[in-house]
């Protein structure tokens, strides 16, 4: 009977003894870290400051300057790697996932493993972390980035058009005089009937009549005052 289980006790204790399968899981190294707007540009996340999600952050071996692996940060503008490998690394930032005129916040380091300290410079253009080390096992947590908004552009106001001095108006011209009356012609003198053809005199057998009556007339009228005078001095 024991020889029966001799064979099977040592192949479950050379069973015991062999490498577990998540040996290679349980010696990965994680490192994670947020993006966050650092609204009063002290280079130190505060409460009231808020995470930047969409931003891609890549992972850079610092032994062969190659990208290992790359994230966008998620809706809580936080970001997580696994590394497989101990070594040495950084991160980068995309500053292309940036709104134009993004800064960087000051550098801080406030040590203790603080995930609220701006941990990014900018470096030959390329917004990076310094190097740090990995160990087997080892989780990161204290990567973190600051960044400052573009400042909003103020709107000038236009300026107004300069104001016209208000132009006197000339006076109006005065209203042409009426025209004056047209002169009545004068009037022509009468015509004299002129019965004489050339080389004649006028005929003035009319205005002898006409006198001829009249001394008649004159001397009649006085004919008639003299006998009224006789015949009062005779009464």
């Amino acid at each position: 009977m024991r020889k029966i289980l001799l064979p099977f006790i040592v192949m479950l204790l050379t069973i015991s003894l062999l490498p577990s399968g998540n040996v290679a899981a349980e010696a990965t190294s994680h490192v994670s870290g947020s993006l966050w707007w650092d609204d009063n540009q002290n280079g130190i996340k505060d409460s009231t400051e808020f995470n930047i999600p969409g931003i891609k952050v890549m992972l850079y071996s610092n032994e062969t300057n190659r990208q290992v692996a790359s994230q966008v940060t998620n809706s809580s503008g936080n970001f997580f790697f696994t590394v497989n490998n101990p070594g040495s690394y950084y991160i980068v930032v995309d500053k292309s996932g940036f709104p134009a005129g993004t800064k960087l916040s000051p550098f801080q380091v406030l040590g203790g493993g603080v995930a609220r300290d701006s941990d990014f410079r900018d470096q030959g253009g390329v917004w990076r972390t310094n190097a740090f080390t990995l160990e087997e096992r080892q989780y990161l947590r204290s990567i973190a980035g600051g960044f400052i908004r573009p400042e909003e552009k103020k709107q000038e106001p236009k300026p107004s058009p300069p104001i016209e001095d208000e132009k006197e108006e000339p006076p109006a011209p005065p209203p042409p005089e009426p025209p004056a009356p047209p002169t009545p012609p004068e009037p022509e003198p009468p015509l004299v009937k002129v019965n004489a053809t050339k080389g004649q005199k006028p005929d003035t057998s009319d205005n002898m009549m006409a006198g001829t009556a009249a001394s008649v007339m004159l001397f009649t009228a006085i004919g008639i005052l003299a006998i009224q005078g006789r015949r009062k001095s005779v009464n």
